[in-house]
C-alpha cells in the first residue's frame, strides 16, 4: 500500500498562520507540527502574493473546492452572508 496522507486541520492552519507571522520559516513550522516542510510551503503559497496567509479562509476554499459543483453556489452563498 502506498503512503497515508491527511489533510491539515483548521487548528495545524492557525498554527501555521501564528508561526509565519512569528516569521518562521516552512521547514522550522514543519518541524514544530510534525508535517513534511513541502506540505507547508506548499499551504503558504496558496494566498502568496495575494494577501497574508488566512487559516480561516484557506479552509473555506478547501471546504468549497470539495464540494461538488452543484452544491457550490449555495455553500458561497452562506459564507459570503456569514
Amino acid at each position: 500500500m502506498g503512503t497515508l496522507y491527511s489533510q491539515l486541520t483548521l487548528s495545524e492552519r492557525y498554527q501555521i498562520q501564528a508561526l509565519h507571522e512569528l516569521d518562521f520559516s516552512a521547514r522550522a513550522i514543519s518541524r514544530e507540527l510534525g508535517r513534511s516542510n513541502k506540505t507547508i510551503s506548499r499551504e503558504l503559497k496558496r494566498l502568496a502574493g495575494q494577501e497574508a496567509y488566512s487559516a480561516e479562509k484557506l479552509m473555506r476554499i478547501r471546504m468549497i473546492s470539495a464540494t461538488p459543483p452543484e452544491k457550490q453556489c449555495d455553500l458561497i452563498a452562506g459564507i459570503k452572508s456569514s
